[in-house]
């Protein structure tokens, strides 16, 4: 059974309307993540691989955009539709919900998925408000529920806290996603290509010359790209 995000829409089919670099840094942060309790989001990991998959045919068959607004459209509704459901049948969860919103919006962050809170809030750097999250996914046994099912809850669960320590770049190609999307073009309309030559292609029509061995880089970095795939 799909996992699904809400009613007519999976979980594949959000991710694959978020932003591809972003989807890429946390698929990354899941398979390196030594936490014991990665097991746990071993299903989204999977789910992540399939909608990367998806961004890979609808960009290189030009149909991303329409798609991914679609989807877009889709989601915002289903949000929309599952708050309005939530106050219904809890009316205190509004008074959570404003208060929220209203953090957010001070803090110019913008609206974390429920279950990237959820995550987060597992792995939090504030050892109670860890140790909450993983009694709450335990007793609540999130484990063998699809969103679908929890989605309620997790919508109005504590704003996780995220370390201070200075961010890193989201992916080792962050500034090189032009480069990576022309690459993925070139090999989807060459498949007989090698990633040397497609590399060698790509830095010969954006040359740069500080960087005499971007090349090799180039290929390196959309190897690991690709690699997130599989």
């Amino acid at each position: 059974m799909a996992w699904m995000y809400a009613d007519g829409i999976t979980y594949e089919d959000y991710l694959v309307g978020a932003d591809e670099n972003e989807l890429e840094a946390s698929l990354i942060r899941g398979l390196l993540n030594t936490d014991p309790y990665d097991s746990l989001v071993g299903a989204e990991i999977s789910v992540q691989k399939a909608a990367l998959r998806r961004i890979d045919a609808l960009k290189t068959t030009g149909t991303y955009e329409t798609v991914r607004q679609k989807i877009h459209e889709k989601v915002m509704a289903a949000n929309e539709a599952n708050l309005a459901k939530l106050v219904r049948a809890n009316p205190w969860a509004k008074g959570m919900i404003d208060r929220a919103n209203a953090e957010l919006e001070a803090s110019g962050r913008e609206t974390d998925h429920p279950l990237d809170n959820l995550f987060r809030g597992m792995k939090s750097p504030d050892p109670e408000q860890r140790a909450r999250f993983i009694a709450m996914y335990a007793e609540q046994g999130l484990a063998d529920k699809a969103y679908f099912e929890a989605r309620h809850l997790l919508s109005v669960l504590e704003r996780a806290k995220i370390s201070d320590r200075k961010p890193k770049l989201p992916t080792p190609w962050t500034n090189e996603t032009e480069a990576m999307s022309n690459m993925r073009q070139t090999k989807a309309d060459n498949p007989q290509m090698t990633i040397a030559e497609i590399a060698k292609a790509e830095d010969a029509r954006d040359p740069r010359p500080s960087a005499p061995n971007r090349a090799k880089r180039l290929a390196r970095l959309f190897s690991q790209k690709m690699a997130l795939r599989n």
